[in-house]
C-alpha cells in the first residue's frame, strides 16, 4: 500500500513539473503565480506543488529578483512612475527586498522626470485644442498621477510640459 501511495505521489509531481515547464516556456512567473494556478488544478497538492515550486528554483526556471528587474524595466519603458511600479510588483507577489532592488535601478529623480515628461507629452498630444489651459492642466495631472509618479516629480514635469505647450498656442495664435 506504501508503495502504490509513494508511486502515486511522484506520478502527481511529474505531472506538476511538465506543467510548470509548460507554463514557464510561454512566460515568465513569479513563485507565488506558480503556486497559484497550481491551486487552481482540480487535482490540487499542497505538498507536490510546494516541491515542484522548490525545484524550479532550485534548477534556477523561476528567480524572482531577476522577474522583478525584469518587470520593472517593462513597466518603466511602458511610462510607469515609481508607486505604479511598487504597486504592480507586490500585486505579482515578489518579495519587498526584490522590489527595493528593481526600484532602485529604474527610479532614479532624473529617470522618473523624463517618464514623466515623455508621458507628458503623448498626453498632450491627445488633448483637444480646444480646452482651455485650466482644463489641460487638470487632466495633465490626473494622467500622470494614475501613471504612478511621485508628486513632486509631476509638478515639475508639468511646469516643464504646460510651459511649452503655453509657447506653441501662442506660435499658433501669432499664425494668424
Amino acid at each position: 500500500m506504501r508503495a502504490i501511495l509513494e508511486i502515486m505521489e511522484k506520478d502527481i509531481k511529474n505531472t506538476y513539473m511538465t506543467k510548470a515547464l509548460t507554463w514557464l516556456s510561454k512566460r515568465a512567473y513569479t513563485e507565488r503565480e506558480l503556486a497559484e494556478k497550481f491551486r487552481k488544478l482540480p487535482e490540487y497538492s499542497p505538498e507536490a506543488a510546494e516541491m515542484v515550486v522548490a525545484d524550479c528554483v532550485r534548477l534556477g526556471f523561476l528567480n524572482d529578483a531577476m522577474y522583478a528587474a525584469d518587470y520593472a524595466n517593462i513597466l518603466a519603458a511602458r511610462g510607469c512612475g515609481f508607486y505604479r511600479l511598487k504597486m504592480n510588483m507586490k500585486n505579482k507577489g515578489l518579495d519587498g527586498g526584490h522590489i527595493e532592488a528593481a526600484l532602485a535601478e529604474v527610479s532614479t529623480p532624473e529617470a522618473e522626470l523624463e517618464r514623466a515628461v515623455n508621458a507628458g507629452q503623448y498626453k498632450l498630444r491627445l488633448l483637444k485644442k480646444d480646452e482651455t489651459f485650466q482644463k489641460k492642466r487638470e487632466k495633465l495631472y490626473r494622467f500622470l498621477m494614475t501613471r504612478g509618479f511621485k508628486s513632486d516629480i509631476v509638478r515639475i514635469a508639468m511646469a516643464k510640459l504646460l510651459q511649452a505647450d503655453s509657447s506653441d498656442d501662442a506660435d499658433d495664435f501669432n499664425e494668424f
